[in-house]
């Protein structure tokens, strides 16, 4: 484990940053006072546990394609501008060879209804950096992460307000769940920096699990041409003959 005043890294069970004290005052409390503004445009992805409102920029020209419920257009790419840095430094310190593909971020305000929960999955692999901020309220539960093929948490991120969980997800690997409590409904805040290419960034990441993801989508469209090519294939025979 690294460690630097509030930010630590661990390797296990797999490499991931937890800092405290995250946001700063101002920006905390803001997005705390706020959490009442969310408007679901989840379409119920995460099923009926899981409500969020996300926006989204298109990186470098800073272009909103996706409003927020919770801070203006303006506010949102202040944001952005605030803790780009950090959120690149951590990239490159947890993935850098997946640097160069950023090309979008993601701002999140997400509850967990109570008694809610989400399964265990390793993130889309639109996904370079994952980064979770424990918002509301004072006591909740944080995240669980699991070794590769496990089903009982390894380890978990206690939660704690201000608290940022960060990791590159790794096909199969980088492996988590989350729930709320009995009591109270759970409210985070999830940032992404995200790339458009989603093979490519599986075909980068260490280890053999992605590159095999790819293999088979590759595979699988060009069986999917050949079978089209042959459905087509009687009536281009007989505009020859």
């Amino acid at each position: 484990m690294e460690s630097n005043k509030n930010l630590m890294i661990f390797s296990e069970p797999f490499k991931h940053i937890v800092e405290d004290n995250f946001l700063d005052k101002e920006d905390f409390g803001k997005l705390k006072s706020r959490i009442n503004n969310l408007i679901n445009n989840s379409k119920n992805e995460y099923g009926f546990s899981v409500e969020y409102n996300q926006a989204r920029i298109a990186v470098p020209d800073l272009k909103v394609t996706m409003g927020s419920s919770i801070l203006s257009n303006k506010e949102l790419i202040d944001f952005y501008k605030k803790y780009e840095d950090k959120l690149l430094d951590h990239l490159k310190k947890l993935a850098p060879r997946k640097f160069h593909l950023y090309n979008s971020f993601s701002f999140q305000l997400s509850k967990t209804v109570k008694k809610g929960t989400y399964h265990i999955h390793d993130d889309s692999a639109e996904k370079l950096l994952s980064v979770v901020i424990y918002l509301s309220p004072k006591k909740n539960i944080g995240t669980f992460l699991y070794k590769k093929k496990e089903s009982i948490p390894s380890k978990q991120v206690d939660w704690r307000e201000n608290r940022y969980l960060a990791f590159s997800r790794l096909e199969g690997k980088t492996r988590h769940s989350y729930k709320s409590n009995n009591e109270d409904e759970r409210y985070t805040l999830v940032l992404n920096l995200l790339t458009s290419n989603r093979n490519l960034a599986r075909w980068i990441e260490p280890g053999i699990d992605g590159k095999f993801f790819v293999i088979k989508f590759l595979l699988k469209e060009f069986l999917k041409g050949i079978i089209v090519f042959l459905k087509k294939l009687p009536s281009i025979l007989k505009n020859i003959i």
